[in-house]
């Protein structure tokens, strides 16, 4: 099933990313000629100033709009605000993000949810837990998953081998080493038959069996048939579905609509030198492709990122209202210093690449890293605009 790359905070992650375009229509962008030896020097509006400066934490994550999870010297996690307050405690040994007011978190080993004021909602630690989403968390006991409500109360007693939380009043669980789907009353509405299977979105759900891929809806109903190699999710109306050996030259793929009509016709995406195959999802109207290295598409499949930019896309995230997208420029002739910062949607320069690393964005807040005698230091960045008052 291919999946979005979703940039985790780890350099050695995005050495996998060159950024740039090819296309049926133009020539493909030499890599080395967009090596420069001097950074940019026009940041375009767009400025930024530390929240948390790097080396002030062992590590950091986004929770919440504007709470970051640091952790401390003494190996426990806290939670603060982009002022630097301290809003829960240095107790966690771990802490997700929070869903509807909810976060799961472990102390001591044990897990539970807790809510904003750092109180648990569960009167029983389990051993996991998972996504709290549409007001119903996941819980596993014995190795068992269920399911528990806002207040903490069990609503589905733990006894699926694997589950996923609840979108669009389903649920994927997985019995007998086969997948089917629950709704919110832990009614069995689709029997465990799949041998792989991705949450619903948009009504639609992918399913694999027999090594073959299509879509049903929450009917029930197999709305496209089983019989592609590959499959992405709906979004905005529209799937990626593969093909293999769709010519002499290898596989392809085509964007689809809900009733499985051609969108978007098939194209043989590829990715070279290590880079990750993606046909993305639309977000937008826009999405992320790759055609040897990464590119843009509209809706209808025209290119709207050509590389011919001194940035590589770093990060398959598009924020509209900044008009900002991750990316990097090479400063050495040999391609192996990187800087990033932000360009916008046509390659244009909108923060200038003055980080070792630049991860996570939480608009208009972003994680960045410098490297300091080889080691990760995670920094928080506030972007803002020039006329912004700091």
């Amino acid at each position: 099933m291919i999946t979005l790359f979703r940039i985790m905070g780890v350099i050695t992650i995005t050495a996998l990313l060159l950024s740039g375009c090819s296309s049926v229509k133009s020539n493909s962008i030499n890599a080395a000629d967009q090596v420069t030896s001097e950074l940019p020097n026009n940041n375009d509006e767009l400025n930024w100033k530390w929240v948390v400066e790097p080396g002030t934490y062992e590590d950091l994550s986004f929770v919440d709009e504007d709470w970051i999870a640091v952790k401390g010297s003494n190996g426990k996690y806290k939670v603060i605000d982009t002022n630097g307050e301290t809003v829960l405690p240095d107790e966690y040994d771990s802490i997700g993000g929070f869903y509807d007011g909810v976060a799961a978190a472990s102390i001591d080993g044990e897990t539970s949810y807790i809510d904003k004021k750092g109180r648990s909602i569960t009167k029983e630690r389990y051993e996991s837990a998972g996504g709290f989403n549409d007001a119903a968390g996941l819980v596993q006991l014995d190795n068992k998953w269920g399911y528990i409500d806002g207040s903490g109360e069990l609503i589905i007693q733990p006894q699926f081998e694997e589950a996923r939380s609840f979108t669009g009043n389903r649920a994927a669980v997985k019995q007998a080493d086969k997948w089917g789907f629950i709704d919110e009353s832990d009614l069995m509405v689709v029997q465990p038959q799949y041998d792989q299977v991705e949450d619903f979105h948009e009504g639609y759900a992918a399913v694999r069996k027999n090594n073959k891929w299509g879509f049903i809806d929450t009917d029930v109903q197999v709305s496209v048939d089983i019989k592609y190699d590959d499959a992405g999710n709906f979004s905005e109306g529209k799937a990626a579905v593969k093909v293999s050996d769709y010519t002499e030259d290898g596989d392809a793929w085509a964007y689809i609509d809900y009733d499985g009509n051609i969108a978007i016709d098939f194209y043989p995406y590829n990715a070279t030198e290590g880079r990750m195959i993606e046909v993305g999802e639309f977000k937008d109207g826009l999405a992320f492709v790759s055609k040897d290295l990464y590119c843009i598409i509209d809706s209808e499949g025209n290119n709207v990122f050509l590389g011919d930019s001194k940035f590589f896309i770093s990060a398959f995230s598009y924020d509209k209202e900044l008009n900002v997208i991750p990316g990097y420029i090479f400063t050495d002739e040999s391609m192996k210093v990187r800087k990033y910062g932000l360009m916008g949607l046509h390659g244009e320069q909108r923060l200038a690449p003055s980080f070792d690393f630049l991860g996570e964005m939480n608009v208009p807040y972003a994680m960045v890293i410098n490297v300091e005698n080889g080691v990760d230091r995670k920094g928080i960045i506030k972007i803002y605009t020039g006329d912004e008052e700091m």
